[in-house]
């Protein structure tokens, strides 16, 4: 009888002690993963902003004329010394085909203009001559581009927000890419077109 009730006294402080072990635990990982409110902003608003990419789009805009858009980044010309291709990334806020965000993509040679800035010529007209859809094509004038939509599906998206921005560089395969979130933060949503 002596060594049952050892037993059960043992297997009791077991169990007390196994409960206070898990509840440590769960204590200690449900603590572990709170942050400072301060800190978690401070991350998120000052450190995810590249300075380059900051340079690169803080002047940049969008102007309408007739049937083109011309899109000027001021200071992107320098970064044509290093890099020799771009692709400009847009999306559609609040448009979903299938779920997915139908997207235009624009490349070409980056060639520094005479005041220093990467010009680019959309003759936009021409893209809405084609059936809505994925697309492919080359435009040769007003300047040599590839354009590229994907997830459009019976009607040309009237909006279109810069979301993306690469610089790429062939030969040596250097790549500089300015995320969404970055572009967001840069310019606020800005850097639209409205097909009309």
């Amino acid at each position: 009888m002596r060594a049952d009730k050892r037993k059960i006294f043992f297997l009791t402080l077991a169990n007390v002690f196994f409960v206070i072990g898990v509840g440590l635990l769960y204590w200690n990982v449900k603590n572990a993963e709170r942050m400072p409110a301060a800190v978690a902003s401070f991350d998120q608003q000052d450190m995810s902003i590249d300075p380059i990419s900051t340079t690169l789009l803080a002047r940049a805009n969008i102007d309408f004329l007739d049937d083109i858009y011309e899109l000027r980044f001021p200071a992107m010309g320098q970064a044509c010394e290093e890099y020799n291709r771009y692709s400009l990334e847009f999306t559609t806020p609040n448009v979903r085909v299938s779920g997915e965000i139908p997207l235009l993509v624009i490349e070409g040679d980056c060639k520094r203009q005479g005041d220093a800035s990467l010009l680019v010529v959309l003759p936009y007209k021409l893209i809405m001559e084609e059936t809505p859809g994925d697309i492919d094509f080359n435009v040769q004038e007003p300047q040599s581009l590839n354009i590229k939509v994907r997830d459009v599906i019976g009607f040309w998206p009237e909006y279109w927000v810069l979301t993306r921005v690469k610089l790429h560089n062939t030969q040596t395969q250097k790549l500089l890419v300015i995320d969404e979130k970055q572009v967001s933060k840069i310019t606020n949503n800005r850097l639209s077109m409205r097909w009309k």
